[in-house]
């Protein structure tokens, strides 16, 4: 093959070697050098410490690119152990539903040893973590979501409500109870992001209670602390809202002497119709 002197002049490729920053760049362009000289393909090799290939696949670069085509690039690095269409495939779907891999959650650490294990691939951390960066995902605190809800008698609740609203003898409060829990708190789960992550419960909380009601018709605001909310204690939530009037309760007497407690939560059905107070519990 011989050499094309078109595609450079000698002084190009002396400059070319003054400016090239690897030694594996300033060797080609040496043989090249040489080439340019006269000396033969043998010599070139021998001088260069190359192979006759190699010397051939520095005229060959030359031919199709110029001196560029002597001047090595930078690595791109090691290739993708995973595709970004089997990470989509494989790994998002258990990522979005831990339970296809028997687990409630998902760590980093976690969902790494997974992939190792499962996969067969031996991909490093940093590159995991990575991975969940580029499908939008990141460590988020669950929120706490009820299993046990009922549409059907969320419909009948709020039909019952705007009838007992009409009733000019019923007076209507609307309660709720806040707590300080001791329950610890959820990890931070892989979520994608725009999403919420919900994290199931049973109801059972280890808190300290507020219980607080507010009579829209005349704006009344009772409220109370309680160590502990369950059924017997709510009981004296009715009884305390219409045993006097420290609390909003109507004389018996009062043409709207009749009261529904319209409590959020689970606890309010435990409570007993007393003192003339009914609760309703919108689960």
């Amino acid at each position: 093959m011989e050499l094309n002197l078109e595609n450079a002049t000698l002084d190009e490729v002396r400059v070319a070697m003054d400016c090239t920053p690897t030694q594996k760049g300033f060797r080609r362009l040496q043989a090249l050098r040489w080439l340019y000289e006269g000396k033969s393909r043998e010599e070139v090799a021998a001088l260069s410490c190359f192979s006759p290939r190699q010397v051939l696949r520095v005229i060959h670069a030359f031919h199709l690119a110029g001196l560029d085509g002597l001047i090595p690039g930078r690595s791109s690095g090691r290739r993708r152990i995973l595709p970004r269409q089997q990470v989509a495939k494989k790994i998002v779907p258990v990522i979005e539903d831990p339970s296809l891999a028997g687990q409630t959650h998902w760590r980093a650490v976690k969902l790494h040893g997974w992939i190792k294990e499962h996969l067969q691939n031996q991909l490093g951390y940093s590159t995991t973590v990575r991975y969940l960066h580029e499908q939008d995902y990141k460590l988020k605190v669950p929120r706490p979501w009820p299993l046990d809800q009922g549409k059907d008698l969320r419909e009948a609740f709020c039909d019952n409500l705007r009838a007992w609203q009409q009733d000019e003898h019923t007076d209507v409060w609307f309660c709720d109870e806040s707590g300080f829990e001791g329950d610890p708190r959820p990890r931070r789960t892989w979520t994608k992001i725009g999403k919420v992550r919900l994290s199931p419960y049973l109801g059972e909380h280890i808190r300290h209670n507020v219980f607080g009601a507010v009579r829209p018709s005349d704006r009344r605001l009772c409220s109370m602390i309680f160590n502990l909310c369950d059924g017997q204690t709510f009981q004296g939530v009715p009884r305390h809202f219409g045993a006097g009037e420290s609390c909003g309760g109507r004389p018996p007497d009062h043409p709207r002497a009749r009261q529904r407690l319209m409590a959020q939560g689970q606890a309010s059905q435990l409570a007993s119709l007393r003192a003339g107070v009914s609760a309703a519990a919108l689960a």
